[in-house]
């Protein structure tokens, strides 16, 4: 009724005011300042007025309920929060029993209001959080090993301090609420406890903390940015389950397959891709998890060396394996199972790019979202990520290799014609594979613009002097030759001239 609003008004307006009472007596009797005081009273006022919203503690119903009620409860809650993480995702299709017991354990929620503090730097970090607002996180050089400070607002719905649940965490910096939102803590020690519940959670568990604290000893610049509170660097999902040990790719990978063949949204055109993308899978020739999102997905680690001697970067033209296939890439390749990135660049240099072997610095490693690329399988209809990490590096401008490259002529126009490429030496390296990479140094337009351009670049290998002899003679162990001395080496055309090392 009205009256029973009015009455109920004047009993809100009237605690409210006991309250604001209440806290400027405690702040007239400490002597605090009267800018201070006021700015406590305005938060304050400003709190009082929003609607707090309702935590279990608030519902005194919920003691009613059984345990194993109350248990399933707060699994629903929490679902929709633990799906958006692949991993317990996965534990969820794998054993919902221990993903409910983690939900009736290890999980509180709690909401924040603007300028409420999460975590600060400088304290042991036991819980990882999924956060629903946005957070302003801030880095100073006395709590980080960065030189610099720096301060960042992270994305809605994001996961934070997952190093918590792997590692002993110190938190490098703090986080407060910029916008009110909702807070999702998972207690490392309880989430542990739970894990004794069922073998094959264990085991994955077990496995990605062994490679998540690897990667948090890894990060190190100048190779990787140092790890913080949001993010630590090589900790993508899809990488995580590539250095996993084959068994547990297959389960991962099966597991994704069976919930994909078994949900509402069908992908594949037809029976027999599955079998094909299952049996790859057990070969360990794909990596396939569920995402995020709940959709399958491949996954690919890529290193490209972009090296670069007097002011040219060293350019894979293509691959001669009986026949030329021109692709002008930057020498790479996949990173293979269980392969850190830096073993993956000692493996390229040693197995593709032999004669640079003694000659390379390695001087830097960029990666981040702005190197993972999403595309779509034609094959399988399903996505592929590839995380693109781009390695730099340079060799003298003297090596032990032909010198005395004929200068291309100056340009008339921003594209290079064929006629000026092929003043340019071309390499050919062996492969410990028994292929061929082909490889000149180029400048960065031409390198750009060849990228897109196969015609060119097959025109200009068919017009290069390479027959058989040389191929072969590239299997014959030669003495080192200074490079003042390197006619021996060189097979020339009055337009190019072939080198090998």
């Amino acid at each position: 009724t009205l009256s029973a609003t009015m009455i109920s008004f004047h009993m809100r307006g009237h605690a409210t005011n006991s309250k604001l009472q209440t806290l400027r007596a405690f702040c007239h009797q400490q002597h605090v300042g009267a800018t201070l005081t006021h700015r406590v009273k305005q938060q304050v006022e400003n709190r009082l007025q929003r609607t707090a919203k309702l935590t279990e503690k608030d519902v005194l119903a919920l003691s009613l309920l059984s345990s194993s009620m109350r248990s399933e409860l707060r699994f629903d809650i929490y679902k929709r929060f633990l799906t958006t993480h692949p991993l317990f995702n996965m534990w969820i299709n794998v054993s919902p029993s221990t993903v409910v017991y983690l939900c009736t354990e290890a999980m509180t929620y709690q909401f924040l209001q603007p300028h409420d503090d999460l975590f600060a730097a400088g304290s042991k970090s036991t819980h990882a959080y999924f956060v629903s607002g946005r957070l302003k996180y801030c880095q100073d050089r006395e709590s980080s090993p960065s030189r610099q400070a720096s301060t960042e607002t992270t994305n809605e719905a994001v996961w934070i301090c997952e190093a918590a649940l792997w590692t002993n965490w110190i938190h490098v910096g703090s986080a407060f609420a910029e916008t009110a939102g909702q807070v999702l803590a998972i207690s490392a020690e309880h989430m542990i406890r739970s894990l004794d519940k069922q073998r094959l959670i264990r085991e994955i568990a077990q496995q990605y903390a062994r490679i998540f604290h690897k990667r948090v000893i890894e990060a190190l610049p100048p190779y990787l940015p140092w790890p913080s509170d949001l993010q630590v660097p090589a900790t993508e999902f899809g990488e995580m389950v590539l250095n996993m040990d084959h068994p547990l790719r297959v389960l991962i990978g099966l597991d994704a397959l069976k919930q994909i063949s078994c949900g509402p949204f069908r992908i594949f055109s037809s029976r027999h891709l599955v079998d094909v993308l299952r049996k790859e899978i057990m070969d360990g020739k794909s990596t396939v998890y569920l995402n995020a999102n709940g959709e399958i997905e491949r996954f690919a680690s890529v290193i490209v060396l972009r090296i670069v001697r007097d002011g040219l970067i060293l350019v894979q033209l293509g691959i001669h394996d009986d026949t030329f296939q021109p692709a002008c890439v930057l020498p790479g390749s996949k990173v293979r199972a269980n392969e850190n990135p830096s073993d993956a660049v000692d493996r390229i240099i040693r197995t593709r790019l032999g004669p640079l072997l003694s000659d390379v610095t390695v001087s830097a490693f960029q990666r981040g979202d702005e190197s993972t690329q999403e595309q779509e399988s034609r094959r399988f209809n399903l996505k592929t990520k590839y995380l693109r990490t781009t390695v730099f590096g340079t060799v003298p401008n003297i090596w032990m290799s032909p010198q005395h490259c004929i200068e291309a002529r100056p340009r008339t126009s921003a594209r290079p014609s064929l006629l000026e490429l092929t003043e340019r030496k071309v390499y050919i390296f062996k492969w410990d594979d028994g292929r061929f990479g082909v490889y000149a140094w180029l400048q960065e337009e031409e390198f750009r613009v060849l990228k897109d351009e196969e015609k060119v670049v097959r025109d200009w290998f068919q017009r290069l002097n390479v027959d058989s002899k040389i191929l072969d003679n590239l299997d014959k162990p030669s003495p080192a030759v200074p490079s003042e001395d390197t006619s021996s080496l060189c097979s020339s055309t009055s337009t190019s001239s072939t080198c090998w090392l």
